[in-house]
């Protein structure tokens, strides 16, 4: 076999393995070897904390959302970080003081992790839940999420993203991925346990509770990970729902800003891949580490292919092309466009993020 060759079937064979096999055997783990959750109808002290720049629009309905939860009162936190915002989002959340929110102003930007770095330490609670201001929780999500810290095994709880957001923009290949991604942290949940979580919402006990670096892109992946590289579980809650009605996110800049965050989460992550833990380094290297390496070995398929057999290539990269186009007609037409689209963007943001973050290192943030 020539070098071609063994360079295709490699490729091929490591996109076959990352897109479908591996999901395929988690699922199949999931259901012989279930580690299910114990929970309980405990309510411990939550804070729930907003991190905000220029969120005027939506931060009254957040705070609104918020008190509005099935959950004890007192002992429920609303805690908002204005971080440098140059509108009224401190004011208008600084109306609401006399209903037990509290406001930690920083006067400049400097990132989302920067300024939780600097707000955490002065957060009194059992729970803390980092939320959004674009997601909505629905009412019992935060009961249904803090049921499983019943468990003391649990360290970490991530909350069911919805999109009404997306769904009303009719982004169906966004919406497909994301429906790709929850069966995929369904599974590992049921298994053992999920590595990260989404930004939405996501509960973390206080006292495990480890700061990421300064610099970090990704917090919403890298902060359950720092939970269960400490030897805890991260477990999915699917009734703690929570919709997000930001339309920016999955678009292109995003996904470039989590492709750089993917990179830099492997460095600092790097742990996750020890053998001591045999089931998450698996996780690890064939969820993120393989999925990184995507691009590259698309590239790598398609070059050798096109060495191989031009003519088949071509056709190959054509058809390819004409699924990827805004085709007009049947509804699994649409979403087989759409879905195609994605892929294709979704692998050049992932190209482009990680020669981001190899040629200007810091210089993505979450802002």
């Amino acid at each position: 076999m020539t070098a071609f060759r063994w360079v295709f079937w490699v490729s091929a064979a490591l996109i076959a393995y990352c897109a479908v096999v591996y999901p395929l055997l988690l699922l199949l783990l999931a259901r012989l070897f279930p580690r299910p959750v114990r929970k309980g109808p405990a309510t411990p002290d939550v804070a729930v904390v907003i991190p905000a720049h220029n969120e005027e629009k939506v931060i009254a309905r957040k705070i609104e959302n918020t008190l509005a939860l099935d959950y004890p009162p007192g002992r429920l936190r609303v805690v908002v970080v204005s971080d440098g915002s140059t509108d009224a989002t401190a004011e208008i959340a600084g109306g609401y003081a006399s209903r037990g929110v509290s406001v930690i102003r920083f006067p400049e930007q400097r990132g989302k992790v920067p300024a939780l770095l600097d707000a955490v330490p002065r957060i009194r609670c059992e729970v803390l839940v980092l939320s959004d201001a674009s997601g909505m929780l629905r009412p019992d999500a935060l009961r249904e999420a803090v049921a499983n810290f019943a468990d003391p095994a649990v360290g970490c709880v991530c909350g069911t993203y919805a999109s009404p957001g997306l769904a009303a923009g009719g982004r169906r290949g966004e919406l497909l991925y994301w429906d790709y991604e929850f069966a995929i942290k369904r599974a590992q949940s049921r298994a053992g346990t999920l590595l990260g979580a989404t930004g939405a919402m996501y509960a973390v006990r206080r006292e495990l509770f480890v700061p990421p670096p300064p610099g970090t892109i990704n917090d919403d992946f890298v902060i359950p990970a720092l939970v269960v590289l400490a030897g805890h579980r991260a477990v999915l809650e699917e009734r703690a729902v929570v919709d997000d009605y930001d339309p920016r996110h999955g678009n292109f800049a995003s996904r470039v800003r989590v492709s750089a965050g993917n990179w830099q989460q492997l460095v600092i992550l790097r742990g996750l891949l020890s053998p001591s833990r045999p089931a998450v380094a698996w996780q690890f290297l064939s969820h993120k580490v393989l999925r990184m390496a995507m691009p590259l070995l698309i590239l790598a398929a398609a070059a050798s292919a096109l060495a191989l057999s031009p003519r088949a290539a071509a056709a190959a990269l054509l058809l390819f092309g004409c699924a990827a186009l805004p085709w007009r007609g049947p509804r699994p037409l649409r979403t087989a466009s759409s879905a195609a689209r994605k892929f294709a963007a979704g692998n050049a943001a992932a190209l482009y993020g990680m020669l981001v973050f190899l040629l200007m290192p810091g210089r993505l943030r979450w802002n």
